[in-house]
């Protein structure tokens, strides 16, 4: 039977984020789009998307959102527990951290920086 993608660990610049289930990763690269006329296809062009990390921090005693908040130039990683690993390099996080009391108080983060690879 085969081994399946269950869990994910996402660290920056080699630190292990406490995160929660459901983390993801858009692996970004070559994007194309179709140009169309008036009566036919008429080809599509490419465009370069960045690679993004998505993943929820619970905040616990002695944390700083504020250090989520000012993550620039990171390596950001995702070790899926099926062997695959993914790198993007020079990310950044997207937005200031929204802090949500219970249930762990969940701090949602977006990472974006160059296209994954694979490590």
């Amino acid at each position: 039977m085969a081994k399946l993608l269950g869990r994910a660990w996402v660290r920056y610049n080699g630190k292990l984020l406490r995160s929660n289930e459901g983390a993801k990763i858009d692996l970004g690269g070559t994007a194309r789009e179709t140009v169309t006329g008036a009566a036919e296809v008429h080809g599509h062009f490419a465009k370069t998307m960045p690679g993004r990390v998505e993943c929820e921090i619970p905040l616990a005693k002695g944390d700083s959102p504020e250090e989520l908040r000012d993550i620039e130039d990171a390596t950001i990683t995702f070790e899926c527990d099926t062997g695959q690993t993914y790198i993007i390099r020079n990310a950044a996080s997207l937005t200031p951290p929204v802090i949500t009391a219970g249930g762990g108080g969940a701090i949602p983060v977006v990472f974006e920086g160059q296209p994954a690879e694979r490590a």
